[in-house]
């Protein structure tokens, strides 16, 4: 009988690894299966605290997995009770597997929308807000000189070197992270056509920003920029240093940077 009683609970603990095993293999399956899609990215509204099915019924809608039901079992199995989701706009590609689904859901991938004319400081308020980095650290990395330096921007700050439009960033995402990826999208709006342009101008890139951030603080209309901009300009050859047009905005903050 005690034999009898050894073997079942052996086979019984060999069936359950088998079980295990297969229930892994089929996870695995299904979460790492691809999507067609062309990688576009789509805003989904998450609630605060969504369940499972909430959070499945949401990614449905949009078109992001076949089956909300089979998503749902899913997130209960692989999310950790003491990990939710995150909450508010997230930002999914329309090709992502199950398992990057998941990824964003428990780190967080949010659209920031950089405006035009906003300082540094708004921006890092921005930032902020969507708990993408807190403000100290994101203005200290964006005013250290050196850091600046190794992303290719010859300046004492960032200041005017963020383009304004859409960005993806997760939450809680280093400062030099966050600024590699302002200088990439600046490096990509400063091509060689336009280097080139401000060279023969006698212009560095730094000073072009300058030059625009000024024109932007002084312009009230678009048709005005293009004369705003050749006074400044002419000014500026006969000798009159950038610093001398320098502009405050009402928060105190400068329009663009003092040349050195």
């Amino acid at each position: 009988m005690k034999r009898l009683i050894v073997a079942v609970l052996v086979g019984t603990t060999v069936l359950c690894g088998l079980a295990a095993t297969s229930l892994l293999a089929c996870v695995s399956k299904y979460e790492n299966a691809a999507r067609n899609g062309s990688g576009k990215s789509i805003v989904v509204e998450i609630p605060a605290e969504a369940d499972a099915d909430t959070v499945a019924a949401a990614l449905h809608a949009k078109q992001l997995i076949d089956d909300s039901s089979d998503f749902a079992r899913y997130l209960c199995y692989r999310q950790s009770a003491n990990t939710p989701f995150k909450s508010g706009a997230l930002v999914f590609d329309d090709n992502m597997t199950p398992k990057q689904l998941l990824a964003v859901l428990l780190d967080g991938r949010r659209l920031v929308r950089i405006q035009a004319k906003q300082s540094l400081t708004e921006i890092a308020q921005t930032l902020a807000r969507d708990h993408i980095i807190a403000t100290k650290p994101f203005l200290a990395t964006a005013r250290h000189e050196a850091t600046l330096q190794a992303l290719g921007i010859a300046a004492p700050s960032l200041e005017g070197f963020v383009r304004p439009g859409d960005y993806i960033f997760a939450e809680q995402t280093p400062a030099k992270e966050v600024l590699t990826i302002f200088a990439k999208r600046f490096a990509r709006f400063m091509d060689a056509s336009r280097q080139a342009r401000a060279k023969a101008l006698g212009l560095k890139p730094s000073q072009v920003v300058i030059m625009a951030s000024l024109v932007e603080a002084q312009v009230r209309h678009p048709k005005e920029a293009a004369l705003v901009a050749e006074v400044l300009h002419n000014k500026r050859k006969r000798g009159f240093p950038l610093e001398m047009f320098r502009r405050c905005r009402r928060d105190g903050s400068s329009f663009g940077l003092l040349s050195k």
